[in-house]
């Protein structure tokens, strides 16, 4: 069992490591409004305010960040599959 777990707790930190590796390969605006949203939680329509965009362009924004952070977060932990 201590193995299994020591295995889970190196993958974490191997996709912890590829997310802020990722994060910091963003253009400032658009890790502003991820962090804005995920670490600091602020609401969708406190971005729209701050970044002068519409809630729903904010929703699309977090949407297409997302799925470039996933392929950015795949990419980094599987180089060969590229």
């Amino acid at each position: 069992l201590l193995t299994a777990d020591d295995e889970r707790a190196d993958d974490k930190e191997k996709r912890d490591a590829a997310l802020r590796e990722c994060l910091d390969a963003m253009p400032q605006n658009s890790r502003e409004i991820i962090e804005g949203y995920y670490f600091a939680e602020r609401s969708v329509e406190a971005l729209a305010t701050t970044h002068g965009r519409s809630v729903d362009a904010i929703y699309k924004t977090l949407q297409r960040l997302r799925a470039g952070l996933l392929d950015c977060i795949h990419q980094k932990l599987n180089p060969t599959r590229s």
